[in-house]
């Protein structure tokens, strides 16, 4: 009953005949799983498996992993000077 199913990329134009994309894809998923074993506690497992999954993430996107972790580390955001007007006034105490 596979046939056909199974020889779909010959009647299908731009269908690979194997699928080693989709195998790489969960190649990721699974070091992951692997990996996190290895951990201390749930927490930092889960802190852990979070951080490969943002790398994975950005590899497939196509940017710099480590750039784009750093980023906002790198460059943080202004901050604004605080005017004389936006402060409170001090608290009278009796």
């Amino acid at each position: 009953m596979q046939g056909p199913y199974v020889s779909r990329y010959l009647n299908v134009p731009g269908v690979p005949p194997d699928s080693n994309a989709v195998e790489r894809a969960l190649n990721c998923s699974v070091v992951i799983r692997k990996n996190s074993l290895f951990y201390h506690n749930e927490v930092s497992a889960y802190r852990a498996g979070m951080l490969m999954t943002l790398a994975g993430s950005c590899v497939a996107a196509g940017c710099d992993p480590i750039s784009y972790m750093t980023a906002p580390i790198a460059s943080p955001l202004p901050r604004r000077p605080r005017s004389s007007s936006s402060r409170l006034p001090a608290l009278r105490t009796f």
